[in-house]
């Protein structure tokens, strides 16, 4: 139960801090590539864990690689080149790092990969999703 509310929670922020970049034209391509990236990266927990078993996945003893702003970078630039939208590349790149900050604010997780930061401060995690709300804002005008 409380994965799923984990789910949940990093959908709805991934969500929120993406407003910007809402448009008509993009809606629900937005919605939906930050829908999927927020609440589907989590799977890497259970290719790391060699399991379909929830349980091995929830205790590892940190989180993938992929979990890292860096993977967020280059799933953004795949994603921009793909789609050839840079609005839905930044929504993937911003969603994964809205998911990747909220991890490292509860458990060891390797947020500048290869670098070995650990964990943040919740007010660090606060004020990064309010920097990536406030990115998406500003990118809006030029993408």
């Amino acid at each position: 139960m409380s994965y799923l509310i984990d789910v949940i929670i990093h959908t709805t922020i991934g969500i929120i801090v993406t407003v910007p970049l809402w448009a008509k034209p993009f809606l629900r391509k937005v919605l939906f590539a930050v829908f999927i990236v927020s609440s589907l990266i989590d799977i890497d927990h259970f290719i790391s864990a060699k399991s379909i078993h929830l349980k091995d996945a929830a205790t590892l003893r940190y989180r993938p690689y992929t979990h890292s702003i860096t993977f967020a970078v280059i799933a953004g630039g795949i994603t921009f080149g793909i789609t050839k939208s840079p609005r839905i590349g930044v929504a993937v790149c911003s969603g994964i790092m809205s998911h990747v900050l909220r991890d490292a604010s509860t458990g060891i997780t390797f947020i500048l990969y290869p670098m070995k930061l650990t964990k943040i401060p919740v007010w660090v995690y606060v004020m990064s999703e309010l920097l990536i709300f406030i990115c998406c804002l500003v990118l809006r005008k030029w993408i």
